[in-house]
């Protein structure tokens, strides 16, 4: 419970942080609330004893109009006082979300790659990203609930201690012991509801296979439906088998809980009516006290049910503020260079036994030529992710230019939900539209994107009613942005024709050629049509560099593995 009231605790720091004014006034509305459950309270007894005197002419309607327009006049002030708590609490909840969001991406931007290479990292990362704002918020709500009841204790004990107090003393003592069997009961069925988790995650994983685009596409060519149709009708009924027990256990406990609950409620109201029929009450207060000790019942489990959700709420509490301390690139200083200078760099992924680059020594002179080639799991990435600084944890020293003066194309782009323009620029601003246009022409685009309606300003993807590209589209949308950093003096290009037909293959290989001028150029691929043009062909092998020199010297050395490779694809087309 310690801990739990830590994460709470940190939770509205950070509310408090993003929001003061709104999370001050937040607290005193919710405050100032508890007012209108004594205005139901007093006026449920009031109506009461105004009905039965009226019933018993003690008084007249003229007298009773008084009351009720006194009662009218206060509903009106807490629902207008309600409205202005909702749009505060609103405005509470957006800026903390904004504040939670945006320290999380910033943090994230920062990172090492290898935090996302690790396995338990990388899963607490999308926990937090998908669930963890929602646990937060609701954390959050919860405070508020928990501070709104301070006043409401003091009222229902008021109304209580009207009672002979020994008789509230047994009540609560009886509600609390009653309330814990009851608890035992639930808990019950919560482990049999676990048990049905496996099934139900089969289930969607088997249901969702038609709605994904890219599953879609295989579903529909290999005619899975049949197959996949009956694994679901299987998972199926064997969830509905564990379900419709849970159901009637269900029922049955609930009406076993409601029993056990209402039993020292039961007895408190035979104590108020007897004290009502000798005349120590008028007969209003038994309204009040079954309100009473109904609000009292349901804010009691209200409590535990919100306790019990901020236990599984902190855990996101907590990894939230785990990535926020993590390392960041920063961090580390890495010594910059006109050239690229490997000395002893080893490195191993974390979760990995296997060095993914051992004892490597390279330099890369300003303006070189380079071609990397080798095996998948060779090591070839894991260099450029070195140079790129998204990797930390390596052995060894390492000197690159500033990463503003590198530009690439990576294996996995992305394909971003934005315009033409957007996605060539992303946070390029020192380029025209001409400019665009230009480098359009260059990646062969251009006729394609100027036939569009809007042109640069069509959107790409699914959002907003956009178009969708091909593949080899995407990448020379890649390509482009490439080409739009005009002050980056190293390219670096991981597999950039893998999606690309050969003609326009073909021209990727004469556009690097003709435009990369004195720039650095890092050109990785398995298809080895640019290395003739290389200064130097590097190849890797399990993390080591195993050749090095010109096309036309390892070409030679028949026995060479580039040499293998090279004649291998060149049989392909003899």
């Amino acid at each position: 419970m310690e801990k739990l009231n830590i994460k709470i605790f940190q939770v509205n720091r950070l509310a408090f942080t993003a929001a003061k004014k709104e999370y001050i006034i937040c607290i005193l509305l919710y405050l100032l609330m508890s007012g209108n459950v004594f205005l139901n309270l007093y006026y449920s007894e009031y109506n009461m004893n105004l009905a039965y005197d009226l019933l018993n002419r003690k008084i007249t309607f003229a007298n009773s109009a008084i009351g009720i327009a006194g009662f009218t006049i206060g509903m009106i002030c807490f629902s207008i006082l309600d409205t202005i708590k909702k749009y505060v609490e609103n405005k509470l909840i957006l800026k903390f979300s904004y504040n939670i969001e945006y320290n999380l991406d910033e943090q994230l931007s920062k990172i090492s790659w290898e935090y996302f290479e690790t396995h338990d990292i990388n899963l607490k990362i999308h926990e937090t990203r998908t669930k963890g704002l929602d646990s937060m918020k609701s954390i959050l709500k919860n405070s508020l609930y928990y501070i709104s009841i301070i006043p409401l204790i003091f009222i229902y004990l008021y109304y209580l201690f009207r009672i002979y107090w020994i008789f509230v003393l047994v009540y609560f003592i009886l509600f609390f012991l009653f309330n814990k069997k009851a608890q035992s009961l639930y808990k019950i069925l919560g482990e049999l509801w676990e048990n049905t988790k496996e099934k139900s995650q089969k289930q969607e994983y088997l249901f969702k296979l038609t709605g994904d685009m890219t599953e879609h596409q295989e579903y529909k060519f290999y005619r899975m439906y049949h197959y996949i149709s009956n694994k679901w009708d299987q998972e199926f009924e064997n969830e509905y088998k564990i379900t419709s027990g849970i159901y009637r256990k269900t029922e049955i406990l609930n009406k076993l809980a409601s029993v056990l609950y209402n039993i020292p409620r039961i007895l408190i109201l035979l104590v108020t009516m007897y004290e009502v029929a000798v005349g120590k009450h008028d007969v209003g207060i038994i309204i009040a006290i079954n309100s009473v000790l109904t609000s009292i019942t349901n804010m009691i489990m209200q409590i535990q049910e919100n306790i019990q959700d901020d236990i599984v709420n902190s855990y996101f509490v907590r990894i939230y503020n785990e990535i926020l301390g993590f390392i960041t690139l920063e961090d580390r200083i890495k010594v910059e260079n006109t050239d690229i200078v490997f000395r002893n760099i080893t490195y191993s992924y974390p979760q990995s036994n296997v060095f993914a680059l051992k004892n490597i020594n390279l330099t890369i002179k300003k303006g070189e030529k380079i071609f990397i080639v080798g095996t998948n799991g060779s090591g070839k990435t894991t260099f450029t992710n070195l140079i790129l600084s998204l990797i930390q944890n390596y052995e060894g020293i390492l000197m690159t230019p500033s990463l503003k003066k590198i530009s690439v194309i990576t294996q996995e782009f992305l394909e971003y939900q934005g315009t033409v323009r957007d996605n060539i620029l992303l946070n390029n601003k020192n380029i025209s539209d001409p400019e665009i246009w230009e480098i359009l022409k260059k990646v062969g685009l251009y006729d394609y994107i100027y036939g569009l309606p809007d042109k640069l300003n069509t959107f790409l993807g699914h959002l907003e009613n956009g178009i969708q590209l091909s593949k080899g589209q995407w990448q020379k949308i890649a390509m482009a942005r490439l080409l739009a950093k005009k002050d980056a003096s190293i390219w670096i290009l991981d597999e950039p024709t893998a999606h690309l037909d050969p003609l326009s293959e073909i021209e990727v290989y004469n556009l690097v050629k003709n435009l990369a001028g004195d720039r650095t150029v890092i050109f990785i691929s398995h298809r080895l049509g640019f290395s003739k043009d290389a200064d130097r062909v590097i190849v890797f092998d399990k993390g080591r560099i195993v050749e090095e020199g010109t096309h036309d010297a390892l070409i030679q050395n028949t026995t060479s593995y580039y040499s293998k490779l090279y004649l291998g694809q060149l049989e392909w087309y003899i």
